[in-house]
């Protein structure tokens, strides 16, 4: 499995941490396990442990392994600090949601994926049953189960057993570490920024609750970049995107914002 840096599981983490860190394996070897895992205890305190995997994998799952996994820096709060926010370690947790893998197995129903495909993972499930998930913004639906937000495991283990339908293949032209770039790409904000400039978009508005950072947006090409960092309401927040975009605009509206998510329409 690579990390990205392609170097030893243990060190990217050590070395974003800066700090002391116990990282302690079994008895065992690893080689013996079946699903060898970076499960985080708590704050400094990551150990690789065997990951028990279904002996049959569900009939719409898939089962993937892991070749890279990208280490976020929600995955750097949560070693440093054992929490993120309001997320907080109280019971073992494998870290890691930037992932591309393998497809080893796949379930009984599955039809649009089968052993050999190489696929990156959507690390967001949503409930279904959320105004916002069948409206098709599953991303803002929020009984999301996400990886690596405590209590559900993340990616930084050798299988995975994950839904078929938020598997998607990658093509020949990417690479495993290229696929594991995917989930950032559709969530950090300078990345979108550029991903929406390649495609034409002509008017980009980018958010941030770090006034700082807003001048590097609009060096990158934002026309709008909005300061979040007073206190306001979701939905004046909402108006003052929307305020600065032509209400006769024919053009089709994009917004997103660094940090959490808005119900937009």
């Amino acid at each position: 499995m690579s990390l990205l840096s392609r170097s030893r599981l243990t060190s990217p983490l050590m070395a974003l941490v800066g700090q002391r860190c116990l990282v302690s394996t079994a008895p065992d070897s690893l080689n013996s396990w079946h699903n060898p895992a970076a499960m985080l205890h708590g704050a400094g305190d990551l150990r690789f442990e065997n990951l028990p995997t279904a002996d049959v994998v569900a009939p719409n799952n898939v089962r993937v392994q892991m070749r890279a996994v990208g280490i976020c820096g929600s995955d750097v709060h949560f070693l440093k600090n054992g929490r993120m926010g309001s997320f907080v370690i109280t019971e073992p947790l494998v870290v890691g949601h930037e992932s591309a893998g393998e497809v080893v197995q796949a379930g009984s129903a599955v039809t649009r994926l089968k052993e050999g495909d190489r696929v990156a993972l959507e690390p967001g499930l949503p409930c279904w049953s959320h105004k916002m998930s069948r409206e098709g913004r599953y991303n803002l639906d929020p009984n999301i189960k996400f990886f690596s937000l405590p209590p559900v495991h993340g990616a930084l283990r050798k299988f995975v057993d994950h839904p078929a339908d938020f598997c998607f293949k990658l093509p020949d032209c990417l690479t495993f570490e290229q696929g594991a770039l995917v989930e950032p790409l559709s969530i950090a904000g300078l990345m979108m920024l550029a991903a929406a400039k390649a495609f034409s978009a002509s008017s980009v508005a980018i958010t941030d609750i770090r006034p700082g950072n807003l001048p590097v947006a609009q060096t990158l090409g934002a026309k709008f970049a909005l300061d979040q960092s007073k206190a306001v309401s979701t939905a004046e927040n909402v108006e003052a995107i929307r305020a600065v975009f032509p209400e006769d605009s024919t053009t089709g509206r994009c917004f997103w914002r660094n940090s959490g998510a808005s119900g937009l329409g």
